[in-house]
């Protein structure tokens, strides 16, 4: 089985704060490519953040409001 740790990307300059507005998705759900896993949220701005590849959710290590 191969594991894929999904990281927050580079958001650009004078952003250094994120927070996790939701998380989609829940431990041992099968998710497509391109489904949301989590919703990100900055002072300016929210962001879905998309499943790399097909797969299952083995660990969530985040909660809404990290």
């Amino acid at each position: 089985m191969m594991k894929i740790e999904i990281k927050v990307p580079e958001l650009g300059d004078g952003i250094d704060q994120v927070e996790v507005a939701a998380v989609d998705v829940v431990e041992g759900a099968s998710v497509g490519a391109d489904d949301t896993l989590v919703t990100l949220e900055t002072d300016k701005a929210a962001m879905d953040i998309p499943a790399e590849v097909a797969g299952t959710v083995v660990q969530i290590l985040v909660k809404a409001g990290d």
